[in-house]
């Protein structure tokens, strides 16, 4: 987990969510993801941590039940090959995906 600046749009992560979406300047965001280095010492080799139901189900408890908005946001990790994480882009939580290929991002502090 890392806890940081952020403004939503790095580009090692593939989050399912519009430029738009993405571009909003946060002072503090924890993040929720697995990540392994490669050779280089980058982290472009993520896994989730959570599938999409349960992502949903904090979502609802702690925010406002919707993925692309709100103080805790999900998206799909970057090159995942445990499927998509929200319907489309900007879209909802994708219910049907069991597997643990998403990431979160809870905003502490706007």
């Amino acid at each position: 987990m890392v806890v940081g600046n952020s403004t939503g749009g790095s580009g090692d992560v593939q989050r399912q969510l519009s430029f738009a979406a993405r571009a909003i300047v946060h002072d503090a965001v924890l993040y929720l993801n697995v990540s392994q280095p490669d050779a280089g010492g980058n982290y472009y080799k993520t896994f989730g941590v959570a599938s999409p139901r349960t992502l949903s189900s904090l979502d609802k408890k702690f925010d406002d039940g919707i993925a692309r908005d709100g103080n805790f946001k999900a998206y799909q990790a970057y090159n995942s090959t445990l499927g998509a994480c929200l319907t489309g882009t900007d879209g909802d939580y994708l219910s049907t995906n069991t597997q643990n290929g998403c990431m979160a991002e809870y905003i502490l502090k706007e």
